[in-house]
């Protein structure tokens, strides 16, 4: 997923795409929105 912030871009989704992941597909999922809620967090706050 890639969010624009401002004049560049922001991926938020290159930490947790690992070839093997060490996370339960669950926390796998968990884990990907709280990176999404993050982002959207900092995208309000930096407005």
């Amino acid at each position: 997923m890639m969010t624009t912030v401002g004049e560049g871009k922001l991926d938020i989704s290159g930490g947790f795409k690992l070839e093997r992941s060490p996370f339960e597909p669950a926390q796998e999922q968990a884990l990907e929105a709280r990176a999404e809620l993050l982002a959207l967090a900092l995208l309000v706050k930096c407005q």
